[in-house]
């Protein structure tokens, strides 16, 4: 889902599905821009959204490949960087043979939560990077790792290896 908010306060935006169960897509204060993954399980189906906001604001919800402009090959001689600014996903091809390695995040400029999940081909989520920007690190990713979902205000630069 693209999203854009416009305002001095708070933004705020939960996804509810049919059950009640709520989904903590957005919370940011100001003026917002970025991408949020909408029901990364089939079984998710989100029904609702709950919005705060004193502003104004513009959902577009895409399927993934709309969304999802650029995607990062990685390999052991490959450059599987991708440089993003605040919310984003990531969609990681391996090449043939070859799967997730390592991943390094620089985020030197950017400001409050920075937060990385990862989704791996069976869909199984990982918690990668919760700390308070600027950040600057390196961590192993899941084996066959093909999203990173990224929380972030400001610019970031992923670097993604393979073994």
């Amino acid at each position: 889902m693209r999203v854009t908010a416009t305002g001095a306060s708070n933004f705020i935006v939960h996804g509810i599905n049919r059950a009640g169960d709520t989904d903590f897509l957005i919370n940011t204060i100001g003026n917002y821009s970025g991408i949020v993954l909408l029901d990364t399980y089939d079984s998710d189906q989100t029904t609702r959204l709950e919005i705060k906001s004193a502003g104004s604001w513009k959902f577009e919800i895409l399927p993934m490949g709309e969304l999802v402009k650029t995607a990062v090959s990685v390999c052991p001689d490959c450059n599987g960087a991708y440089t993003g600014k605040g919310d984003d996903v990531v969609m990681i091809f391996a090449k043939d043979g070859y799967t997730t390695d390592l991943l390094t995040i620089e985020a030197p400029n950017a400001s409050r939560n920075f937060i990385v999940h990862s989704i791996d081909r069976s869909g199984d989520m990982g918690f990668l990077v919760n700390k308070i920007a600027p950040y600057s690190g390196k961590t192993i990713l899941p084996r066959d790792t093909i999203f990173l979902i990224v929380k972030a205000t400001g610019p970031w630069k992923a670097t993604i290896t393979a073994k």
